[in-house]
């Protein structure tokens, strides 16, 4: 991809009112900066996958630095939160299910946000009912502990293919 070009053509869209912000999709922390340089506006999000069990803490520092919204896809890590012990665990003490404790934990992070896959409405609501809880500093760290560099989305699949 010639990233100058389309940047480039983002770029025009935001001048001409067509768009307010434009943002980027599984960029490394290096593609990320790299984007930015070559961009007049600045990158609004970098829209990657992200969950408990997926490592992604370099690139969320960078874009803290960059001041750069992570917006985290497959939150749920393809339904499989809900057979994780620990976020059931502390979902219990809510009353909460694990995919909402997975939920809060991203949100919960600064520069993080999520966009979770609901096909009914009811997994909308449930999706949605994540702001009346916090979890402690202890949950947010038992959660962390659980990353890796487990994938659910075709790791081939991004710009530098």
């Amino acid at each position: 991809m010639d990233l100058e070009a389309v940047l480039e053509e983002m770029n025009e869209l935001v001048e001409e009112g067509k768009v307010k912000n434009i943002g980027v999709s599984n960029f490394t922390p290096e593609q990320l900066e790299r984007a930015q340089d070559l961009s007049d506006t600045k990158i609004l999000t970098n829209q990657v996958e992200y969950h408990p069990f997926l490592d992604q803490e370099e690139l969320l520092e960078k874009c803290r630095e960059m001041d750069v919204m992570l917006t985290a896809y497959s939150p749920l890590a393809r339904g499989e939160v809900m057979k994780n012990e620990v976020l059931e665990e502390i979902g219990e003490k809510y009353g909460k299910s694990p995919a909402q404790v997975s939920l809060r934990w991203l949100i919960q992070q600064e520069n993080v946000c999520a966009i979770p896959k609901a096909t009914s409405e009811e997994h909308i609501n449930q999706n949605l009912d994540v702001f009346e809880f916090e979890l402690s500093e202890e949950e947010i760290n038992r959660i962390r502990e659980l990353k890796g560099e487990d994938r659910k989305v075709d790791p081939d699949f991004g710009p530098w293919n």
